[in-house]
């Protein structure tokens, strides 16, 4: 399973404390409030020149391409003491990288 359940929104990767899109109901017209933010960063990271060396620094983990990385960030985590998904800590580690 890509995403945890009950974790994190599957459209945009925000945590579901933050993006309840999928509790508005399935209308086609709900989007996500926050849509811009976690997913492109970590799209981002891993395109940068930078980002592969990076992520195997901060996290200690190597990708043999996106489809394994995008795997790994839908992995349940932690962060600011809730659950969340590794996409979550990737974006927040990338803001304070730049």
């Amino acid at each position: 399973m890509w995403i945890q359940p009950y974790v994190s929104c599957f459209w945009c990767l925000n945590p579901q404390l933050i993006c309840q899109r999928a509790e508005q109901g399935s209308k086609a017209e709900k989007q996500c409030e926050y849509r811009d933010a976690v997913l492109p960063l970590c799209f981002g990271v891993f395109l940068s020149v930078e980002g592969l060396g990076w992520l195997q620094e901060r996290f200690k983990r190597e990708f043999k391409g996106i489809e394994e990385y995008f795997d790994w960030l839908g992995e349940e985590s932690e962060f600011g003491g809730t659950r969340a998904i590794q996409a979550v800590r990737v974006a927040g580690e990338s803001l304070r990288w730049i």
